[in-house]
C-alpha cells in the first residue's frame, strides 16, 4: 500500500474518506484559480501526477495510471508486471494500456494476446520513468495531454501495447470528455 497514491484534482471529502479508509496516500492537486478549460486542468493534473509519482518513488521505473472511472480486472497488476520488461527491452514501445476499445466478449478471447497500435490508448496505462523524465516532462503540454502523446513528434515511431482481453472497463458516464449519450452509444 505504500506505493499506492490517490491523486485528486481539487478537494473532495468523499475521495479523502475512501483514501483514509483504505490507508493509502492522498495527494490533492491544487486547481488553477479562475475559469480554466477542462482539458487544461486535466493536462496540468496528469503532468503533476506523473512528476509527483516519480519524485515520491525514486526507485520506481514505471507508474500505473488508473482513472477513477475504471473497473480493473483481477489480473490487471499481473498484466502490467508482465508488460513492464517489454517496455524496458523494446525501444519501439512507448506505453502499455490495459484498455481495448474493441475488447468485447464476442471479439476478445485470448487473455495472453497483446496488440500494437500507433494510437495512445490510455484508460489505465503503464508509464515509463525514463520516457517521462527525458522526453515528456520537459515538453508537457498545457492542454489535451493525451492528444499530444499521439502526435508523431512525441511518439517518434513508437507504439502502444494493448491486450485483446481488456484489463479494465470504463464506467464513467459523465465527465469532461463524456456525456450519457456517447457513453450509451459506445
Amino acid at each position: 500500500r505504500e506505493m499506492i497514491t490517490v491523486c485528486q484534482d481539487g478537494h473532495d471529502a468523499g475521495v479523502a474518506a475512501v483514501a483514509a479508509e483504505l490507508n493509502v496516500r492522498l495527494v490533492q492537486h491544487e486547481r488553477a484559480a479562475g475559469a480554466v478549460e477542462a482539458a487544461a486542468r486535466i493536462a496540468a493534473h496528469y503532468g503533476a501526477v506523473l512528476a509527483g509519482t516519480f519524485e515520491r518513488h525514486p526507485n520506481a521505473r514505471f507508474a500505473i495510471i488508473l482513472e477513477e472511472d475504471l473497473v480493473v480486472a483481477e489480473d490487471a497488476l499481473e498484466y502490467f508486471a508482465g508488460m513492464a520488461p517489454v517496455m524496458d527491452l523494446d525501444p519501439s514501445v512507448y506505453c502499455v494500456s490495459a484498455y481495448n476499445d474493441n475488447g468485447l466478449a464476442h471479439l476478445a478471447h485470448d487473455p495472453s494476446m497483446v496488440y500494437r497500435t500507433e494510437w495512445f490508448v490510455g484508460l489505465g496505462w503503464l508509464a515509463s520513468r525514463a520516457l517521462f523524465e527525458n522526453e515528456w516532462k520537459p515538453e508537457w503540454p498545457q492542454t489535451h495531454w493525451d492528444h499530444w502523446l499521439r502526435q508523431d513528434a512525441v511518439r517518434k515511431g513508437r507504439e502502444c501495447l494493448y491486450p485483446e482481453v481488456a484489463r479494465d472497463v470504463h464506467i464513467g458516464e459523465v465527465g469532461a470528455n463524456m456525456d450519457a449519450l456517447h457513453f450509451k452509444r459506445y
